[in-house]
């Protein structure tokens, strides 16, 4: 791999850009468990997946997929299963969000954001 880095400087540049990208996710990461509520990081995870499946302009009303279980989701964003389902289901009961599995239909998210309900 170094010899490789040093003949080929471009393949240096890439590795680096990749491991910069994956560091500034994981700071991101850290900084949303420390200064976001549960309900916040459940819909900065939703406007993402949103994001990566369809590039803006969204198309109303975007679907998403989780990428895992919700157990794995819910661990991967530092809550307890039992605290993602009540924030899906606070979120479903608001119509801000319609849910069949792991299949969530992004009805309303900006109404959801508003501080009194989150």
């Amino acid at each position: 791999m170094l010899e490789l880095a040093h003949s080929r400087t471009g393949f240096a540049f890439q590795m680096a850009a990749g491991l910069a990208v994956r560091l500034q996710h994981f700071v991101m990461d850290i900084e949303q468990y420390a200064l976001h509520s549960g309900t916040e990081r459940v819909l900065d995870l939703l406007r993402r997946l949103a994001e990566e499946s369809c590039p803006a302009p969204h198309p109303a009303p975007a679907v998403v997929t989780l990428p895992a279980s919700k157990n794995v989701v819910a661990s991967r964003l530092s809550l307890k299963p039992e605290t993602f389902s009540r924030i899906l289901r606070r979120l479903t009961d608001m119509g801000a969000i319609r849910m069949n599995g792991r299949t969530i239909v992004l009805v309303d998210l900006d109404a959801a954001g508003t501080p009194d309900l989150i």
